[in-house]
């Protein structure tokens, strides 16, 4: 069925078609002409044609909302196996008159799952994020969006096609208790002088547990010294590959969410992906997690 529609209703073509309504308003204005033909009454054709006024318009408002409007995806969606997949679309309206009342979403998705954008107006683009389903860990072209309409009056349905070119990265979501290692500092602490205490995190090592206050306090925490660096946190990937292969990934993908965001100096060591863990280089690490051995 989609290959023979794909035949017919081509990407970025517009298409109209009454509804039921439509055909109502139709089928009375040929009515009514009919009768005023046959049974010589002017009158009955003077509605006749004043009823064709509002139908007409409609159908030009209606082709337009949707004829003149341009669709692009911004970038391929990155996310977490199992959530909702969400694809930032840029609209723009490139006619003359304004676009009303819009449907967008993925074509043959539920009206439930598409978003209804009430005004675009002509050469103000506007962004909206459009649900997309959920996926499993991999590399997955995007669907195409459909945007519709049947503003005003909803005698007419109006659609058109888009295909979005790009590919939602799906890497797997990050879940695992293993403990990360990380490379201690040589450096000798009765050398350093003493600066402050800070909470100790999963990643610290034990030895740098200032027992002492733990005893009196029952806080762990961490003693600093000026010039000490903190230990660099390498996250290797022979420490998971012992797990099944979607383990090992949602195990690194939890250490790589955990340490940018504790902003620790760490570092990635695997076959697919290597280098620092910084903002500006997560994508690259989670994108080579998605993609690891082919995924689709």
């Amino acid at each position: 069925m989609s290959r023979w529609s794909d035949r017919i209703f081509r990407s970025d073509r517009t298409y109209i078609v009454p509804n039921g309504a439509g055909i109502a308003f139709g089928g009375l204005f040929f009515l009514l002409l009919f009768l005023g033909a046959a049974l010589n009454r002017p009158l009955l054709q003077l509605i006749g044609f004043m009823i064709a006024i509002p139908y007409l318009s409609a159908m030009v408002q209606s082709n337009g909302n949707v004829k003149d409007l341009k669709i692009r995806v911004l970038e391929g969606p990155l996310a977490a196996a199992g959530t909702t997949v969400e694809a930032r679309v840029i609209l723009e309206h490139q006619g003359k008159g304004m676009c009303r009342k819009v449907w967008i979403g993925v074509r043959g998705s539920p009206r439930s799952q598409q978003r209804m954008v009430d005004r675009i107006d002509p050469g103000n683009p506007i962004e909206i994020r459009i649900p997309l389903g959920t996926f499993k860990r991999g590399i997955h072209p995007l669907q195409d969006l459909s945007v519709t309409s049947n503003y005003p009056l909803g005698m007419f349905h109006t659609w058109k096609r888009f295909k979005s070119g790009v590919t939602a990265w799906i890497h797997p979501s990050p879940s695992g208790a293993l403990p990360w290692r990380q490379r201690a500092s040589l450096t000798d602490e009765s050398r350093l002088e003493y600066r402050e205490h800070r909470p100790a995190n999963p990643a610290d090592s034990s030895a740098r547990i200032d027992w002492k206050r733990f005893a009196r306090d029952q806080k762990k925490l961490i003693r600093v010294y000026d010039s000490d660096p903190e230990p660099k946190v390498v996250l290797r990937w022979n420490e998971v590959r012992h797990l099944p292969v979607e383990d090992a990934l949602s195990q690194m993908t939890r250490w790589l969410i955990d340490a940018e965001r504790a902003g620790f100096d760490a570092t990635v060591e695997a076959p697919f992906t290597q280098g620092p863990v910084t903002a500006n280089t997560m994508k690259t690490h989670l994108k080579a997690l998605a993609g690891y051995g082919d995924a689709r």
